[in-house]
């Protein structure tokens, strides 16, 4: 969502754009061609504790993920050296036993960032943990900032609903603007903006590129379905609601053994860039592995089906009039109610899949409600708008 605010920031002359790049955002950054820096740029001589509790905590890590060792160390230890800071050193060995990293809230290394990089603006997403410390330390150190709302998700707005959370807060639709202003804040803070990561579903070649990339796989006279697949944990950090983290397998599992029996089905599976270790697949010419560099709009406009958890894909599939199926069982369902919402068909069966993807599949799209779904085509340009106002104000 950011990268396109990112790389408009770059092109203006009077405007340095410095890119934190945490955990596995640095490896999505860097295909982008975007230089970021991560927490290792903010460790000291004197962090000797920190490094010593990363490489504990790293060490009971899968060795062959996506992120880079040194900076899972320092993002590990800095996060946890500020969990004892915080609660003590018994509280933080608790509240790491029961939560992982979900117990994560690093306002220290975020204060060391502020201190180091002195910016006039923070910029960042809703999301927990490092980008919500940088919003609450821009609001202690009095630096503006402006957070990007995704989704319609209830604990994210929750959060954002707390008065001072944020200079600006850039929502998706009328609906979660007004839901904000409800819980609390000031019509001035909230700004319908839309979300920049679907301003590129209607550029104008998209179409032709589906084209391409249909003819290029031999999809022709086939019926293309997209799993949009996605980490589930093993407790949803908002609710405590128990999760199943071999969910997302399952459903692949399930896929797989539909489309093998149907002569005109095509199933492409797009990982999503935090699953490090995805398993191998074999080959079958009736499965496509996306590739995580390849653009999703295209895809997105090449397929005739969608299937995810919760995944913000279906949301784009929506907004291109692609018919989408949501398996309702992850912990996040009720967070992103899709279907209550009106704009998937969902199931809490993995024996009801087959049959609702057949329905759509042969024409009955189903859900339409397009009323509530974001605006869309100036997203980018409406966020960084934001960012300037607030940028000349301090000035």
């Amino acid at each position: 969502m950011l990268i396109p605010v990112i790389r408009h920031l770059s092109t203006l002359a009077d405007f340095n754009c410095l890119v934190m790049g945490l955990t596995t955002a640095a490896s999505q950054l860097g295909r982008c061609g975007i230089q970021s820096v991560g927490f290792s740029s903010l460790l000291r001589d004197d962090d000797v504790r920190a490094i010593s509790h990363g490489r504990r905590l790293f060490s009971s890590l899968p060795q062959d993920g996506a992120v880079d060792p040194q900076e899972s160390i320092a993002y590990l230890g800095l996060s946890y050296a500020d969990l004892e800071e915080r609660l003590g050193v018994e509280g933080a060995a608790v509240e790491y036993a029961l939560k992982g990293r979900q117990a994560f809230l690093p306002l220290g290394p975020m204060r060391r960032a502020c201190i180091k990089y002195a910016p006039d603006v923070i910029v960042t997403t809703i999301s927990p943990r490092a980008e919500q410390a940088a919003i609450l330390v821009a609001s202690e150190m009095k630096i503006p900032s402006v957070c990007l709302i995704d989704l319609f998700a209830r604990p994210s707005l929750k959060r954002a609903s707390t008065q001072g959370y944020a200079t600006r807060v850039c929502v998706i639709s009328d609906s979660v603007k007004n839901w904000l202003i409800r819980a609390g804040r000031r019509p001035d803070e909230v700004v319908v903006t839309g979300n920049p990561v679907f301003d590129e579903l209607f550029a104008r070649d998209i179409k032709s590129k589906a084209v391409l990339l249909r003819e290029k796989n031999k999809w022709q006279g086939k019926k293309v379905i997209l799993w949009a697949s996605q980490i589930e944990p093993e407790r949803n950090p908002f609710s405590g609601r128990i999760g199943d983290p071999s969910l997302p397998w399952s459903v692949e599992a399930c896929l797989k053994d539909i489309i093998r029996s149907k002569d005109d089905w095509h199933l492409v599976i797009r990982y999503h860039p935090n699953q490090g270790c995805v398993p191998t697949s074999e080959v079958d010419e009736k499965i496509t592995i996306s590739e995580r560099n390849e653009p999703l709009a295209p895809l997105l406009q090449a397929v005739d089906l969608v299937v995810t958890l919760t995944s913000t894909v279906g949301l784009e599939a929506r907004l291109l009039g692609k018919p989408l199926i949501t398996v309702d069982m992850s912990v996040y369902s009720d967070d992103t109610p899709y279907a209550k919402l009106g704009f998937s068909v969902g199931i809490d069966d993995l024996s009801e899949l087959e049959s609702a993807m057949s329905r759509l599949l042969d024409g009955c799209i189903g859900p339409n409600s397009l009323s509530e779904l974001p605006r869309i085509g100036m997203a980018t340009d409406s966020v960084v708008q934001q960012i300037l106002k607030l940028s000349n104000e301090g000035a």
